[in-house]
């Protein structure tokens, strides 16, 4: 065998093994992503059994639809999924948009509770509920993926302000944690 013979075949196993190495890794990580989607999910449907059962509205999910001609002007589809909503409240005792999870397990990112009387026009837009949940679809869409290690303690912090509500702050003393007027969970991180 040449010289060029000899060093084309160390080539290619090289570049055998490398490919070998990199499938095997691409194979790991799918496998991995896989197990925390079922973790994460498996813990979604845990925590919606854990909210409804103390105390956690079950809300049903409508997608609001950014409208093209106005800023600040959503169209609402209404769905067929019922979900409990939480989101953090800020050192100032405000909430933003926030989570929801169905019993199946999926969260929605984005999502707000509310009510058909705070949206104006709310039977013109679709709102027929009373008390629902708004999920933000360009939001969902573009920040909808959560994993695990991010969600995880969201859920547990959600969680104790269900088992123990406490002050959001000494300045807002009547502002709590747990569950909300509207059916909600506030809690902080």
């Amino acid at each position: 065998m040449s010289d060029l013979e000899e060093a084309a075949a160390a080539f290619a196993r090289r570049q055998l093994q490398a490919a070998e190495s990199e499938a095997t890794r691409n194979a790991e990580a799918e496998r991995a992503e896989q197990q925390d989607a079922a973790l994460l999910r498996e813990r979604a449907r845990e925590f919606f059994v854990f909210a409804h059962g103390h105390g956690a509205s079950l809300m049903r999910r409508y997608d609001a639809h950014a409208s093209r001609h106005s800023v600040g002007d959503y169209r609402y589809t209404r769905t067929g999924e019922m979900c409990v909503a939480a989101a953090a409240f800020s050192r100032i005792g405000t909430r933003g948009l926030g989570w929801a999870v169905t019993s199946d397990g999926k969260i929605y990112q984005g999502a707000s509770a509310c009510q058909r009387g705070d949206v104006r026009n709310a039977w013109r837009k679709g709102i027929r509920d009373n008390v629902f949940v708004a999920v933000d679809t360009h939001r969902h869409q573009k920040y909808g993926h959560s994993s695990y290690t991010r969600m995880n303690p969201a859920f547990v912090a959600a969680a104790a302000a269900l088992l123990t509500p406490v002050s959001v702050s000494p300045h807002f003393p009547k502002v709590v944690t747990g569950v909300q007027p509207d059916g909600s969970i506030g809690y902080m991180v």
